[in-house]
């Protein structure tokens, strides 16, 4: 078995610090290790090491070396002669070591629990939009004439998105109007306009389940 890079970093940062390629060892291998699990080890470097060998390590003769001498020893041949320190992919390539891609770690999907889309909203695409703007994109996206009934408006679920009640935003008759969707949006963000911090702190991006 050939072990790579990332076998020994253990943080995933990047570079191999001496504790890091100890503890990988001990990990891979237990705290001490025999002929046969020092050369599948030295071989995974494609024969780039120098000629150290297992009975150099194995002072006392008993057939097991400790993965903190390999590592020390080990670490200093891939460094470049020095103890201290990190090696880097680079390094680590040049001793002949295998070092994988690494992966991009999957990205969270994303929801706003809004009762629009800002973006789509925004046709200057500048980052504000009016009240007005607003209560025509919550008609349209949302596929509603040019009234809103009290069924429909719990049937899209403004009532949680917008923590109100029909009646609230309703104050002319069975129906809420475009112009009292815009009225309630003043108010709700304080003025004519909205912009995209203000709209996403009161509808904050959600991780999708």
């Amino acid at each position: 078995m050939a072990y790579g890079f990332q076998d020994f970093d253990g943080n995933g940062n990047g570079s191999i610090t001496k504790s890091e390629f100890r503890e990988g060892l001990k990990e891979n291998f237990g705290t001490h290790l025999d002929e046969e699990m020092f050369y599948e080890l030295v071989s995974s470097f494609d024969g780039e090491l120098s000629e150290m060998s297992f009975e150099d390590l194995d002072k006392n003769g008993d057939g097991q070396v400790s993965a903190n001498l390999i590592a020390n020893n080990l670490f200093k041949e891939i460094n470049g002669g020095s103890s201290s320190g990190s090696i880097s992919e680079d390094e680590w390539m040049d001793a002949g070591g295998i070092v994988e891609e690494r992966e991009d770690p999957p990205q969270e999907e994303m929801e706003t629990l809004a009762p629009f889309d800002f973006a789509e909203a925004d046709g200057n695409e500048n980052g504000i939009i009016s009240a007005n703007t607003a209560a025509k994109a919550t008609f349209e996206q949302n596929d509603v004439g040019s009234t809103m009934d009290e069924d429909e408006f719990y049937e899209l679920g403004l009532g949680e998105m917008l923590g109100v009640e029909f009646d609230e935003i309703n104050t002319s008759g069975s129906v809420i109007t475009r112009s009292e969707m815009a009225a309630f949006y003043k108010d709700l963000f304080g003025g004519i306009n909205i912009d995209i911090e203000q709209f996403e702190e009161e509808f904050p991006p959600e991780e999708k389940e």
